[in-house]
């Protein structure tokens, strides 16, 4: 609930000198409160910009709302989030459809959400146990030329890493225009 989170921001807060959420879309009053609490930044990953692929993997729910989904960080910078996250997990689509729409959200969003900081998540799908393998693979190669065009495109956004990624490819990252990685993360 709400009052759950506030309650947990706070926590969150008093601990922290920086705290982001990442919830649901939520609305305006949603958020002027979680920055009432103490949040300064959300981050609404869309996923997959695709409408099909999107469908697809969210059948139900609140998450099944594309367009919510879509204007939430819109709406988040509206009450006041200083920091704004948004990505799309590659391997869902076809990754040059998912990045041109990803560059094209971040540059609205630049536009109508100019007082608040930007980062680009890119995380993607990668064979795993029990035999899973994603129906759009990005290659290391794809990814890096991924992750330099947006730092061409866009010089001033942030752009995360997970550490999901192998640590040599991380590492050649970090040098290419990589600002920030998650810590920790594991997907099996």
């Amino acid at each position: 609930s709400l009052a759950y989170l506030e309650s947990a921001v706070r926590l969150a807060r008093a601990r922290f000198a920086s705290v982001s959420i990442e919830v649901a879309p939520l609305d305006e009053d949603g958020y002027r409160r979680m920055l009432k609490a103490g949040a300064e930044g959300v981050v609404v990953y869309q996923e997959a910009y695709d409408r099909g692929a999107y469908a697809r993997v969210h059948t139900s729910g609140p998450k099944k709302d594309y367009d919510a989904r879509l204007k939430a960080p819109e709406v988040a910078a509206k009450a006041g989030m200083r920091r704004i996250g948004i990505g799309a997990l590659l391997g869902l689509a076809p990754w040059h459809g998912e990045a041109m729409a990803l560059a094209s959200h971040a540059l609205r969003l630049q536009k109508t959400a100019w007082k608040s900081t930007l980062t680009l998540s890119l995380p993607r799908l990668r064979p795993a146990a029990g035999g899973f393998v994603p129906e759009h693979p990005v290659s290391d190669e794809d990814l890096v030329r991924l992750i330099a065009a947006l730092r061409l495109l866009l010089p001033d956004a942030g752009i995360v890493l997970s550490t999901r990624e192998a640590a040599p490819l991380r590492d050649r990252l970090a040098l290419a225009g990589v600002t920030m990685m998650s810590a920790g993360s594991r997907t099996e």
